[in-house]
């Protein structure tokens, strides 16, 4: 995945490691996970790629 510089990356939230609460009732919960770039070319390992967008970048 080749991310450029004001990019949005959307992406489901069941596959991130996190603890929240459970949500109750019908409630609908929204989570916005800001985070930056400041190394450029540098990437994720093949592994942490996989885990956290589901596959990994061959370029």
């Amino acid at each position: 995945m080749n991310v450029e510089p004001g990019d949005l990356l959307i992406f489901a939230g069941f596959d991130s490691l996190h603890r929240v609460t459970p949500v109750v009732g019908k409630t609908t919960r929204y989570v916005g996970t800001l985070c930056y770039k400041d190394r450029p070319k540098v990437m994720n390992s093949p592994e942490v790629q996989q885990l956290f967008y589901g596959r990994v970048n061959q370029g």
